[in-house]
């Protein structure tokens, strides 16, 4: 996704992180906060959360 990890400097990094937006997932044990990264640039969004797979 980023091409490094945290505080990792590398020719191969393609964005940064820039914090963390609160996500709520609906399961049926109920609901579950998660923290899904934020990038500077680009988007990044779990195929976990996205409607076609559940």
């Amino acid at each position: 996704m980023i091409g490094a990890g945290p505080y990792e400097r590398t020719e191969d990094r393609r964005t940064r992180r820039n914090g963390k937006r609160p996500k709520k997932l609906a399961t049926t044990a109920g609901e579950v906060d998660l923290a899904i990264p934020k990038l500077r640039q680009g988007s990044f969004f779990p195929s976990l959360l996205s409607p076609a797979s559940g």
